[in-house]
């Protein structure tokens, strides 16, 4: 117990000689870091400072650059117009058959815009330039396009030349065309389906530059042209990929290097048949080289009278019983509306009967 009480009365004296803590308000003067908000206003200066630096230097460099390359855009501008003069002075050689002077014309337009494309192309820097960038494009796959136009265009128009060489600038008429010179025409055009399909190769070159063209982002002029080359451009395109297949075939229905015989079918639309009308009249066309070596008609009962009976191939169920034609012949030939089979049907039909009537002869 006594010692319980003596630590106790320790306890006591130590609290009483313990010095009072010190209440007064903490002392602010010695801090020396400003408000954060003032650290923040100097950073924000310096930004602005660095900022304004690059634009500055943006401004300069931009400056230089103009000057360096101001020669090569203003002679690709000068070379631009150059080519357009060149070209429509070609189509009015061309309308007027003088087709090597239009062929020449074409070439120098081809030319000044490859010189245009190759000063635009010593222009890197610009080309990584926002904006700026979106504009050197289009005039880049403008050049292109107009490029591949050009070559392609010259040679279809010297192909021309060949072409109308054996007229010696007689007037195109189908009667003052010798058999000789017809002959020289399709021979030409069967030379020339390689040298075509270059041609197609190019035109499909220039429609994909061009619809590569971005839709926005383009100052004025330059989309007003853009627009108009991406509406006409496609008719030139599909006005080529049908006229390949045309010129390819052209020579041999003409009978180049071998006689060909047609067999033409007369409809008369006032009597409906699935092909359009009751096939009357036929005849047979001979062509070779061009020329055409016979053209005779006939009426089809001289044809199928005889033949009919002896043939006797049995006739569709319709026609047998609406017509009262037991036997199949030409004149009722045409029972399919899709002409390919109805043609090839024909074909056989007047081959047999054609055999038959010479073998009665």
């Amino acid at each position: 117990m006594e010692e319980q009480k003596q630590k106790q009365n320790n306890q006591v004296d130590f609290i009483n000689n313990s010095e009072p803590a010190d209440l007064s308000s903490p002392d602010f003067s010695q801090i020396k870091e400003k408000p954060k908000k003032t650290r923040f206003k100097k950073y924000l200066f310096l930004a602005l400072k660095i900022i304004s630096a690059i634009v500055v230097l943006l401004i300069i460099v931009s400056a230089v650059l103009g000057i360096i390359y101001y020669q090569n855009f203003k002679k690709a501008y000068e070379l631009g117009f150059a080519a357009k003069a060149d070209a429509e002075e070609a189509l009015h050689e061309i309308i007027n058959r003088k087709f090597s002077n239009g062929a020449e014309l074409i070439e120098e337009s081809n030319q000044k815009l490859d010189q245009a494309k190759e000063l635009l192309d010593q222009v890197p820097v610009i080309r990584y330039i926002p904006y700026l960038k979106t504009q050197v494009k289009a005039v880049d796959n403008l050049l292109i396009a107009g490029v591949n136009l050009t070559e392609s265009g010259a040679k279809v128009v010297w192909l021309m030349e060949d072409i109308f060489e054996p007229l010696h600038n007689e007037s195109i008429t189908y009667t003052s065309i010798t058999l000789e010179q017809k002959k020289a025409i399709l021979n030409k055009l069967v030379e020339s389906e390689e040298l075509l399909y270059e041609v197609k190769d190019q035109i499909d070159i220039a429609v994909a530059a061009i619809e590569d063209i971005p839709d926005t982002g383009l100052i004025g002029p330059l989309k007003e042209n853009v627009d108009k080359i991406k509406d006409t451009l496609p008719l030139v395109k599909n006005l080529v990929d049908y006229s390949l297949p045309m010129i390819k075939v052209v020579p041999k229905i003409a009978g180049f290097d071998q006689p060909k015989t047609y067999l033409f079918l007369f409809q008369n639309n006032s009597e409906l048949r699935p092909t359009g009308g009751f096939i009357g009249t036929y005849g047979i066309l001979k062509i070779h080289n061009g020329e055409m070596v016979s053209f005779e008609t006939d009426n089809i009962y001289n044809l199928d009278r005889a033949p009919q009976y002896i043939l006797q191939e049995e006739a569709p169920a319709p026609i047998a019983k609406y017509l009262e034609q037991k036997y199949w012949s030409l004149r009722d030939i045409n029972w399919s509306p899709d002409f390919p089979t109805t043609a090839e049907k024909a074909l056989y039909m007047y081959d047999k009967e054609y055999e038959i009537l010479q073998s009665l002869k």
